[in-house]
């Protein structure tokens, strides 16, 4: 299956998160009350302009399908997991403004899951919606992307 990246805004940490569409599938070393906690309300930004809300993440069982692969994931704490997305009524304005500070709290963070950005795309003020917005970004390749919830 061909992932694609995504945009994720993280509220807990005020920071921006790159991520792979395998993110909504698998978890590791977590319950579903922390997963709750840290990924709950989070946005989510597509490439075709969609953005989401994270509404729930509610684990389903452990990882895979044959014998050993579940054996594996019960020794390694990974487990398949549901996430419910919302549609978001949040203004293309307060997600520029997000964008931002989100962006520059990652960059400036020991060990940014952003690489490096253009400032001068995401303040352009040509951006009128969340596509727009999505492009602006330098993404790294879904497979360099977070790819499990921990």
């Amino acid at each position: 299956m061909e992932y694609q990246t995504l945009v994720m805004f993280d509220e807990l940490d005020k920071k921006l998160i790159p991520i792979n569409e395998g993110v909504f599938k698998i978890a590791q070393f977590s319950n579903e009350k922390n997963l709750n906690r840290k990924y709950a309300g989070n946005l989510v930004l597509f490439s075709n302009g969609e953005i989401k809300e994270i509404s729930q993440v509610k684990i389903t069982g452990y990882y895979g399908e044959k014998v050993l692969t579940k054996i594996f994931s019960i020794l390694n704490s990974t487990y398949d997991i549901e996430v419910k997305l919302a549609n978001s009524e949040i203004s293309i304005e307060s997600i520029l403004g997000k964008a931002r500070e989100y962006l520059k709290n990652d960059l400036e963070s020991v060990d940014p899951y952003m690489p490096p950005q253009d400032f001068s795309k995401i303040s352009d003020e040509s951006i009128k919606d969340f596509k727009a917005l999505y492009s602006a970004f330098s993404l790294p390749a879904p497979e360099d992307c977070l790819d499990v919830m921990v």
